[in-house]
């Protein structure tokens, strides 16, 4: 079961209607067809979705090619649970300096009236 969320499609040689199409097609986790080949963006901490690979129907790709397929789809899941954990700690930080500066300024308040 595939949670609604809106549909972020990054493709290169479709129009928008089409690269859609596809993209459903390729979230439906189906069988598709022999020239195209599927690798899932993942790692154990998040699901990025899928990278998808064509060539004209009626070629296949080599088995080294799905190696590869899979092999950049393992870098590339890497590469945002990198970026998505640097987005938490900044995120963190911020949240972290706030409250210190509401500490600091409760400190220094007088009054309850000026802590309220």
């Amino acid at each position: 079961m595939r949670l609604q969320s809106t549909l972020h499609v990054h493709q290169k040689g479709f129009d928008a209607e089409e690269a859609g199409r596809v993209a459903e097609r390729v979230l439906a986790d189906g069988d598709l067809p022999e020239h195209w080949l599927r690798a899932e963006v993942k790692t154990a901490r998040n699901d990025y979705g899928r990278l998808v690979a064509m060539y004209q129907p009626g070629a296949q790709f080599f088995p080294q090619e799905r190696q590869l397929l899979d092999v950049y789809a393992r870098y590339a899941a890497s590469a945002l649970d990198s970026a998505t954990a640097l987005l938490e700690a900044q995120r963190r930080h911020e949240e972290a300096r706030t409250l210190l500066e509401l500490a600091r300024r409760l400190a220094s308040a007088g009054t309850t009236d000026q802590v309220a």
